[in-house]
């Protein structure tokens, strides 16, 4: 089976998605249609590639029309049919926990999708919720367990008390939903903790063009499951069946 794939077009997910996505099922072909990097020599009437950093900033619902806009082109599946068409993507608190919400436009984006492609396809949303830093906690001794080894002791305890209630359920937090966003930006947060616990001696950053592709290259897909059961298990478990 083929999967088309659309992210939204950070550093995290650009640099460690096509390893994240080969660790949940090596049967299938992934292939990134969005962002794609742009080649020297694109073979004449393919669909142009969209640098990242054209593309940086690219989620939501600007994604998705990106995506209905990218399979409606006619050359589209001129190398490759698709078997399934997949969207990964920050929720960042969109549906604010309505679940009725979230099947509405799953399914609404699942019926563009057939029809800008012109025929039947499988279709998955892969949400990181509220980020893929959420990711990153789940997995903790290959996330920032690994990444931060010498502050390892001390960050988990920072970023346990910043979870409180939501520490066991971690795709919980941030809400509500303010002006089209989470009011608390798990990213930005765990950034702050980070720098915080630098020393005299080493100065300590969360880089997400360094650090989140480092991380995410090395996650164990299961781990993550096993405590985001919200939005990334079932996705997973039915990815991960595939072939």
């Amino acid at each position: 089976m083929v999967v088309g794939y659309f992210c939204s077009a950070g550093y995290t997910e650009t640099g460690g998605m096509d390893q994240f996505l080969q660790q949940i099922n090596p049967e299938l072909k992934w292939k990134r249609c969005f962002p794609a990097v742009d080649k020297a020599n694109l073979k004449q009437g393919r669909m142009r590639a969209t640098p990242i950093r054209a593309a940086s900033g690219t989620s939501g619902e600007s994604l998705i029309n990106r995506m209905v806009r990218i399979i409606s082109e006619p050359i589209f599946e001129l190398d490759q049919r698709y078997d399934l068409i997949l969207v990964i993507d920050d929720l960042d608190c969109r549906f604010d926990n309505d679940v009725e919400a979230y099947e509405n436009w799953r399914l609404s984006t699942f019926k563009r999708v057939e029809l800008a492609l012109g025929r039947s396809v499988l279709f998955e949303v892969l949400f990181a919720s509220p980020e893929i830093e959420t990711w990153f906690i789940s997995d903790w001794d290959n996330g920032f367990g690994r990444e931060y080894r010498d502050i390892e002791v001390r960050l988990k305890r920072e970023i346990n008390a910043l979870l409180g209630a939501c520490k066991d359920c971690p795709e919980d937090y941030g809400g509500p939903l303010l002006n089209g966003s989470c009011t608390y930006k798990i990213s930005a947060e765990i950034q702050a903790i980070i720098a915080k616990l630098s020393t005299p001696n080493h100065i300590y950053r969360y880089s997400k063009r360094i650090n989140g592709p480092a991380m995410l290259n090395r996650l164990q897909a299961d781990k993550v499951a096993k405590t985001c059961t919200k939005y990334f298990r079932q996705v997973y478990v039915r990815l991960k069946n595939l072939g």
